[in-house]
C-alpha cells in the first residue's frame, strides 16, 4: 500500500531530521528518506505533496548550517539596504544593493578575508569545499565551515543575517505572491549555502585554464 509507505517515510524523514539536527546521522541519509518519498508520492499522482517533499530535500544544507535561522520573534530595528532588480528579459533574476548602508562594512570584509586565508593556508593545497570547481587560481570555502571554528567571524555574521539580509529578502519578495509568484515562506529563513571564492585569473592563465582571465 503506498500510502503506508509514505506514512513510514514521513515518520521517518521526520526522526532523520533530528538526527541531523543533532549531528548524530549524516545528512544525506535525510537526503535518501526524502527523495524515497518523494518518488512515492509521485507514483500515488500525489504531485503537490511531491514538490513539497523536493523542496525540504532542496533545504537540506541549511539543517545543518552553523549560521543562524531568522528570528522571526526578534523586533531589533532592521537596517534594509536599497536594492534594485537585475533582469533578462522580463523576468527578475538577482537583486544588487547600492546606496549608504552595505551589507557588509570593510571590518566585515577584512574579517571573512582573514578566516578564509587562515583555512586555506591549513589545507596547504588540499580542497576546501565539496564542489569541485577549484583549480589553480581558483580557491573556495563554505562560509558556515569558516563561522564554525571562529566564533567572532560567527557572531558578525549572524548579526547580518538577522539586521540586513533576512529583511533584505523578505522586503525584494514580499510582492512575488501578488504578482503570480511564489509567495514569501511563512517560516524563518535560513542559509542554506554561502560560498567564499577567490580567482587569481592570471595564475589560471598560467596554468592553461581556458578562458581565464
Amino acid at each position: 500500500d503506498l500510502s503506508e509507505v509514505a506514512d513510514a517515510l514521513q515518520r521517518s524523514s521526520q526522526l532523520e531530521t533530528v538526527a541531523v539536527k543533532l549531528g548524530i546521522h549524516d545528512i544525506n541519509d535525510l537526503a535518501i528518506c526524502l527523495n524515497g518519498l518523494a518518488t512515492n508520492f509521485c507514483k500515488m499522482g500525489e504531485f503537490d505533496s511531491a514538490v513539497d517533499v523536493i523542496s525540504s530535500w532542496g533545504e537540506c544544507g541549511s539543517i545543518r548550517s552553523s549560521l543562524e535561522p531568522e528570528d522571526l520573534a526578534s523586533h531589533e530595528p532592521k537596517s534594509i539596504p536599497k536594492f534594485e532588480w537585475i533582469k533578462a528579459g522580463e523576468r527578475d533574476v538577482a537583486i544588487t544593493t547600492y546606496g549608504d548602508t552595505a551589507v557588509f562594512d570593510e571590518d566585515d570584509i577584512a574579517l571573512i578575508r582573514a578566516a578564509a586565508d587562515k583555512r586555506f593556508a591549513q589545507a596547504n593545497g588540499a580542497q576546501t569545499s565539496r564542489y569541485t570547481m577549484q583549480y589553480e587560481g581558483n580557491r573556495e570555502v563554505h562560509l558556515d565551515g569558516l563561522c564554525k571554528n571562529d566564533p567572532a567571524l560567527k557572531e558578525r555574521m549572524d548579526n547580518i543575517l538577522q539586521e540586513k539580509i533576512y529583511p533584505l529578502v523578505r522586503e525584494a519578495f514580499k510582492d512575488q505572491g501578488d504578482n503570480g509568484g511564489h509567495p514569501p515562506p511563512l517560516g524563518a529563513l535560513s542559509v542554506y549555502d554561502s560560498i567564499f571564492v577567490r580567482y587569481n585569473g592570471d595564475v589560471a592563465r598560467k596554468a592553461g585554464r581556458i578562458g581565464a582571465s
